[in-house]
């Protein structure tokens, strides 16, 4: 078998002037179109109003690293973690609304069983019935089939 020489340093993006790599000056040349286009539309007021924010704009998501990560991919991720709740509450009545007729009657028939007094809640029964109404009663247990 013959040998490959493994890529190192995969993460690290190639240079072409100095320190600025290929995605900060397509950054850098955008926010300076945005530049001139602010000067040929604005008044001098403006103008400078402009300047600033597309200055910390280019700035931030060219330059800027937070926590070694761009700051393009933190602002997604932030935005991701704000929309989406932490906490999930199990909704018992969520299966009623998506399955059918005759799922929900298993459901139902599931959720009504009764653990009997000899068996107990030992670890396994207990992941068992976790793992029943995590799938809205799809799973079956072996003794079930």
């Amino acid at each position: 078998m013959g040998q490959f020489v493994v890529p190192q340093f995969i993460d690290v993006e190639s240079k072409i002037f100095g320190p600025i790599t290929v995605r900060q000056f397509v950054i850098s040349l955008f926010g300076g179109l945005f530049v001139v286009i602010a000067y040929k539309s604005f008044d001098t007021g403006l103008f400078i109003i402009s300047f600033l924010l597309i200055a910390v704009a280019v700035f931030a998501f060219g330059f800027l690293k937070v926590n070694g990560r761009p700051f393009h991919k933190f602002l997604a991720s932030f935005f991701t973690a704000i929309s989406r709740p932490g906490v999930r509450v199990w909704k018992p009545g969520i299966y009623e609304k998506h399955d059918s007729a005759s799922k929900i009657e298993d459901y139902k028939r599931i959720a009504r069983q009764e653990v009997s007094e000899d068996e107990g809640l030992t670890k396994s029964r207990l992941q068992e019935l976790t793992l029943i109404v995590d799938t809205g009663g799809m799973y079956r247990a072996e003794d079930d089939k």
